[in-house]
C-alpha cells in the first residue's frame, strides 16, 4: 500500500525547557530563539503587543537569537540573552527592574542595575524577581510587602537591589 507524506512540515513548539507562569509559558530553544505564548494582558509574551496567542510567538527584540534561558513569572517575563538580563510584562510593582513601576512593557527592556551584564541564573515571583550577578551575588526587585526580597525593609524596589551577601552566598 501506498502512504502520504506532508511536504509541511507541523508546527511544533519550542524544544527548550519551558517556564509557565500565571497564565504565560515561554521556552529557549537549543537554537538559541525564545518562543512565548498564552495571556498577554501586559505584554509578558514580549511580542510588540497585548494579544492573547494560542500557538508559539518569537520573541524577536532585541533580536531573534542569543537567548539562553527565560523565566516566567505572574505577569512578567525574564530572560537571558549573552549574559544581559530582559524583562517584560506587568510592572505594577517594579518587577521588571527598569526603574518604573506602574507601566506594563510588552517588549524586552535590559536590566542595567547594577551593570548591564554579568546575570547568569533567575527565578521570578508572583510580583517580584530575583537574579544572580557576577560573584555569584543574588540581587532581588519588585513587591517587597511581606519582606518578599531579604533586603532588611518592606518597601517595594524598582531596581535590583543586592541581598545580604553572609546569608545568601550562592554557588
Amino acid at each position: 500500500p501506498k502512504t502520504c507524506r506532508s511536504r509541511s512540515q507541523p508546527r511544533r513548539p519550542p524544544a527548550g525547557p519551558p517556564s509557565a507562569g500565571s497564565g504565560q509559558t515561554c521556552a529557549a530553544r537549543t537554537d538559541t530563539t525564545l518562543w512565548c505564548w498564552g495571556l498577554n494582558y501586559g505584554g509578558e509574551l514580549g511580542i510588540g503587543n497585548t494579544t492573547n496567542q494560542d500557538s508559539p510567538q518569537q520573541v524577536t527584540v532585541p533580536a531573534t537569537t542569543g537567548w539562553t534561558s527565560v523565566a516566567a513569572g505572574g505577569g512578567d517575563t525574564c530572560a537571558l540573552r549573552t549574559h544581559a538580563l530582559r524583562c517584560w510584562g506587568a510592572n505594577n510593582y517594579g518587577e521588571l527592574g527598569i526603574g518604573t513601576a506602574g507601566n506594563s512593557q510588552d517588549l524586552p527592556r535590559r536590566v542595567l542595575m547594577p551593570t548591564p551584564t554579568g546575570w547568569s541564573r533567575l527565578a521570578l515571583g508572583g510580583f517580584h524577581t530575583c537574579a544572580i550577578h557576577t560573584g555569584p551575588n543574588l540581587w532581588c526587585w519588585g513587591d517587597n510587602l511581606d519582606g518578599d526580597l531579604g533586603i532588611g525593609t518592606t518597601t517595594q524596589q524598582d531596581l535590583p537591589q543586592q541581598v545580604d551577601r553572609k546569608s545568601t552566598r550562592l554557588n
